[in-house]
């Protein structure tokens, strides 16, 4: 159900029904379905689960889909746009480093140069098989988290010894 048909044409507003057209405008305001939800008149109690069911259903996502696809087109913003953007803001030197490594972490994201996830196939092996395939991952891993330390810069109040209370201030008692 919550797949868009392969041929999907145009929605019209006129092919939902109030609240669910109410539903879609208010969540493409902020893109909270949750909230979407209760400023369309759902109610507050189960709005998470009911913002969820509306984006599946097919024609609210197309309708959305169709909406964000005419205000980009309106606005003259697409992929190739976002990217220049995003090096012409990597490459300035009047801009902060935070925002620089923004920009790249968002370029390098979109190219697919900081995906971390590994994929593992193991169709047709054995349990002994696929668990050794495992180690060996984890053997590799360890290995380039050796060679490439990661630090991590932590902001936090220390903790008083006996003061029985964590940074946020709330009591472990």
């Amino acid at each position: 159900m919550g797949r868009l048909p392969k041929n999907p044409g145009v929605i019209a507003a006129g092919q939902l029904n109030a609240r669910q057209k109410a539903f879609a405008l208010e969540y493409l305001k902020d893109r909270n379905a949750t909230q979407a939800a209760i400023r369309a008149g759902y109610s507050k109690a189960g709005a998470n689960v009911t913002g969820c069911k509306l984006l599946a259903h097919p024609n609210i996502a197309r309708f959305v889909q169709q909406k964000t696809a005419k205000a980009a087109d309106a606005a003259e913003v697409d992929a190739a746009f976002v990217i220049k953007e995003l090096k012409r803001v990597a490459e300035q030197d009047d801009v902060s480093s935070a925002v620089k490594v923004r920009a790249l972490e968002l370029l390098g994201k979109h190219l697919g140069l900081l995906d971390e996830r590994v994929r593992v196939s193991t169709d047709g092996l054995t349990a002994e098989q696929r668990a050794e395939r495992v180690l060996v991952l984890l053997e590799r891993a360890r290995t380039r988290a050796a060679a490439e330390p990661l630090t991590l810069s932590v902001k936090a109040d220390p903790v008083e010894p006996g003061s029985g209370t964590d940074p946020s201030g709330s009591s472990s008692t």
